[in-house]
């Protein structure tokens, strides 16, 4: 820690280095609740099922999630 010298206190800041690890864990702990099996919906097969065909062939290529992946991705292109 830096220590800061006022006239009446000194006041503990934290070291550049010290923001960075804290930076680093928090985006760990971020990453660790995403990927810890917690499941969101996924889009029904009747979307799919109704889809123009160019759409619809594409996404055929794709099974589960990355089928829901490819499709967002796609309607945002």
């Amino acid at each position: 820690m830096t220590n800061i010298q006022t006239n009446q206190t000194t006041i503990a800041a934290p070291a550049a280095n010290e923001n960075k690890q804290n930076d680093i864990a928090q985006t760990a702990q971020t990453a660790q609740v995403q990927h810890s099996g917690i499941s969101t919906p996924m889009i029904p097969d009747e979307v799919y099922n109704n889809l123009p065909d160019f759409l619809k062939r594409a996404c055929e290529v794709f099974e589960g999630r990355d089928r829901d992946v490819f499709f967002t991705a796609a309607l945002t292109s």
